[in-house]
C-alpha cells in the first residue's frame, strides 16, 4: 500500500527530479529556436546540472525564481483558503461555481501544501523562459542584432571576438560575426582560453 504523504525530504528529491526534467525542456526549446540539437551535444553532468545553470545565469533571473516559489506558496496555502472561507456563503462568488467542489479543491490545497500549484508555477517558469529566450536570440541573429560579449583563443592560437549564446561541459555555442547560423566548438581540444568582453 502506497503511502499517502510523503515526507519533506521526498518532496526535495521529486523537486529536483522535476527541475532537472525541465531544465532539459527549456534547453531544447531554447536551442530548437537556434537550430542546435542541444541534447546531441550533452553528456549526463549537462543534464543533471541544466536547472542549476539556468538559475544562475543571473542574480534577477534566480531573485525572481525564489519569489515565484515564495507568492505562489503563500498564494495558495494562505491567500486562497482565507479568501474562499471569507465569501464562500456571498451569493456573487457561489456564481462563479460549484462551492462544493470549491471545498473539495481547498481542502485539498490544504492538505498537500500546494505542492501541485507551485509545480506548475515553476513549469510555466521554465517554459516561459526557454520560449523568451530563444525567441529573442534567434531574432537578434536574424537581424544581426548582435555584438561579440566573448574573445575566445583556440589551441591554434587564432583569437576571435564572437557572440557566446551557450556553452555546457563539453561544447561552446556561439556566432561569428556577419553569419546567421549558430556554430558549434568542442571546449577540448579546440579551445584554450574563454574570456569574456569588458563592456566599458
Amino acid at each position: 500500500m502506497l503511502k499517502e504523504k510523503l515526507t519533506l525530504q521526498e518532496y526535495l528529491s521529486l523537486g529536483y527530479i522535476y527541475l532537472i526534467v525541465l531544465g532539459i525542456i527549456s534547453d531544447v526549446i531554447y536551442f530548437r529556436f537556434l537550430d542546435v540539437d542541444i541534447l546531441s551535444y550533452s553528456d549526463i553532468s549537462d543534464i543533471l546540472l541544466s536547472p542549476i545553470n539556468i538559475l544562475t545565469n543571473s542574480l534577477l533571473l534566480f531573485s525572481v525564481f525564489i519569489v515565484v516559489i515564495v507568492f505562489s506558496y503563500f498564494y495558495v496555502t494562505k491567500f486562497l483558503p482565507k479568501f474562499h472561507q471569507k465569501y464562500r456563503l456571498k451569493k456573487w462568488y457561489n456564481l462563479t461555481g460549484n462551492i462544493e467542489k470549491a471545498d473539495k479543491g481547498i481542502d485539498s490545497i490544504k492538505e498537500n501544501k500546494g505542492i501541485p500549484f507551485i509545480f506548475m508555477f515553476v513549469f510555466c517558469m521554465f517554459i516561459g523562459l526557454g520560449v523568451g529566450r530563444g525567441q529573442k536570440i534567434s531574432k537578434r541573429i536574424q537581424t544581426q542584432d548582435i555584438e561579440a560579449n566573448y574573445s575566445v583563443t583556440f589551441t591554434n592560437d587564432m583569437v576571435k571576438e564572437l557572440y557566446v549564446v551557450g556553452q555546457n561541459s563539453s561544447y561552446l555555442f556561439y556566432v561569428l560575426e556577419g553569419e546567421k547560423q549558430v556554430s558549434v566548438s568542442a571546449i577540448n581540444p579546440n579551445i584554450k582560453i574563454i574570456k569574456k568582453i569588458d563592456k566599458e
